[in-house]
């Protein structure tokens, strides 16, 4: 069976090619590792380590030396059938760690090419042990499981993955998060904590000009009042000290009003068309509701319209004179020392658009001086975040019906989800890749920093030649602080100050839809979410009076919002009761 299994993975590769020609030219999702037999340039590079050591991971071998586990997983950019996790060190020695021989063959190219391989391969007489991919996109968790595609897992997690099932019940909420709604666990994924969500989710938020508060004699703004105040005196105070009222205070392109938007206690959705976005979760209650539909919505709305009319609001018109929310950052007006504050970007890195406006700046004005704010607090003094924040990665992990060693599957899953074989295929070997501080940190050695030559001449980092590192697709938990560590201090302290915040306001994101609820939510909102759009800017423009704010949300009702959101009701009081 594995041998004809294994020709029609390679089919299925064949198929890639003839489908997506070379892909879609973006760079691989999951970077190769370098060969056993070491090139000149990475002469020096040890491949491996000592793996004879006991460790902590118990387990006990009850399959035949060499038991072939296949595996389908998704590289957009693999080239003739050939997998880069073949190359990767971490899976070498898990291989070796557990007498298994992991066949990894990839579906490649565009979106739409890798979708068909994905389909034609859940639909065929013999399907690989193991598909790593976009399950939940491509098909669907339930759907997978209702069509005797996916294993249902959860006597095997009970029985079989002592570490995965002690992680579950020491973690009820991401135990909910990643089962069924009937109690089934369905898949398995790289994983943030509960711990973890906040701290690692936000890496995006509010930056302002330090230098411009101490030019206006004002302290960081926390609450609305305050914003208002330092940005009024942004406008008229002259901060940039060019002689003339030129300053932008605050740009609010890039959906930067969804930051503000929480100290009224409720929500700016980033995404008008995707409805989920546009929905929260009372506070103190459990009752779903549609933010720009809420008095307090108006409220934040008769803010934002008093904050245009006095200058305070820039970014909404694009250059073309085109409306909206969610256009780029005013970049001319930032490098040119006009706006305040806006949207920032503290992803690791110097490429991101916002760090590099930051830097441009300061080429110009090396005066220019920022700091990081947290979204304002609301009356009763909370910090909301505005982004629905999720667990995982875009690939999940399932079990097909056709596995027949769940006994080394089980095994080497639990393996990766413990804290050992997750560090290994992120950080990589300790004294190698990374050391602990006397704190319990860990960080990058300049190995793990050095740059690898992969076998198809691609350079990656060294760390990354175990797993993937922080981009890995391998079932993981935890280890999201890899991230940091690779930034410089300006981002670290960012998304420090960002992830300071209470995400329970916006709906959930993890939430696992049965095949009925699916089709219920499925329906085209289109028409609703352009309207609820344009009404918006035009309310905070004032080329709509608030005075028609009612009629605004009786239009929203004739066109379903209610419905919509008893609907989604329904999910969360399931979700909740799980």
């Amino acid at each position: 069976m594995k041998q004809k299994l294994v020709a029609l993975l390679l089919a299925v590769a064949m198929c890639a090619s003839l489908l997506a020609g070379c892909g879609d030219g973006s760079s691989t999702d999951n970077p190769g590792n370098e060969s056993e037999d070491e090139t000149e340039e990475n002469a020096g590079n040890e491949v491996g380590g000592d793996t004879d050591n006991e460790d902590s991971f118990t387990w006990e071998q009850t399959w035949p030396d060499g038991q072939v586990i296949t595996i389908m997983v998704e590289e957009k950019n693999a080239m003739d059938g050939v997998s880069v996790n073949d190359e990767y060190i971490g899976v070498k020695m898990i291989e070796e760690k557990f007498n298994v021989d992991l066949q990894f063959v990839p579906f490649a190219g565009d979106t739409e090419t890798r979708e068909a391989q994905y389909l034609l391969t859940v639909s065929s007489e013999d399907m690989p042990d193991l598909i790593f991919g976009k399950n939940r996109d491509y098909y669907g968790y339930q759907k997978l499981y209702d069509d005797g595609i996916a294993m249902d897992l959860t006597e095997i997690i009970e029985t079989k993955m002592p570490n995965y099932k002690k992680i579950l019940e020491e973690d009820p909420d991401l135990a909910r998060d990643l089962r069924t709604q009937d109690g089934k666990y369905l898949f398995v994924a790289r994983q943030k904590t509960t711990e973890e969500m906040a701290t690692t989710g936000n890496g995006m938020g509010l930056l302002i000009r330090q230098d411009w508060l101490d030019a206006v004699g004002k302290e960081a703004p926390t609450t609305i009042e305050e914003w208002y105040d330092v940005l009024t005196a942004f406008k008229t105070m002259d901060p940039n000290g060019n002689g003339q009222q030129d300053e932008i205070p605050f740009d609010a392109g890039s959906w930067a009003l969804c930051y503000l938007a929480v100290a009224y206690e409720t929500v700016f959705p980033n995404q008008f068309e995707n409805i989920e976005e546009s929905l929260f979760i009372v506070p103190g209650t459990t009752t779903v509701e549609y933010g720009p539909r809420t008095q307090e919505f108006k409220e934040f709305l008769e803010e934002m319209n008093k904050w245009y009319n006095e200058g305070l609001l820039g970014g909404l018109v694009d250059e073309e004179g085109n409306p909206g929310f969610s256009g780029n950052a005013m970049e001319d007006a930032i490098t040119g020392n006009l706006v305040g504050a806006f949207k920032g970007n503290g992803d690791a890195g110097d490429t991101t658009l916002e760090d590099s406006l930051v830097t441009l700046l300061q080429q110009k004005n090396p005066a220019a001086s920022f700091t990081a704010l947290s979204n304002p607090m609301t009356d009763d003094g909370t910090i909301y975040c505005s982004r629905r924040l999720g667990r995982g990665t875009g690939q999940q992990t399932i079990v097909t019906t056709d596995c027949d060693c769940i006994d080394a599957v089980a095994t080497v899953l639990d393996y990766m989800l413990s804290e050992e074989g997750t560090t290994l295929l992120t950080w990589g070997e300790e004294g190698v890749t990374y050391e602990v501080d006397e704190n319990g940190n860990k960080y990058l050695t300049e190995q793990g920093l050095s740059e690898y030559t992969m076998e198809n001449g691609e350079l990656t980092r060294y760390f990354k030649m175990y797993g993937g590192g922080d981009t890995t697709i391998f079932p993981t938990i935890g280890c999201f602080d890899l991230g940091s560590a690779q930034a410089n201090e300006y981002p670290k302290y960012a998304s420090g100050v960002w992830g300071n915040a209470d995400i329970t306001l916006t709906f959930p994101k993890d939430i696992i839809l049965t095949a009925e609820q699916n089709d219920k939510v499925s329906s085209d909102n289109s028409e609703l979410a352009t309207y609820a759009e344009d009404m918006i800017f035009k309310f905070i423009t004032g080329e709509e009076p608030l005075s028609n704010f009612d009629a605004f949300v009786s239009n929203l009702e004739r066109m379903g919002i209610s419905d919509i959101v008893n609907t989604y009701q329904e999910i969360y009081d399931a979700y909740m009761g799980n």
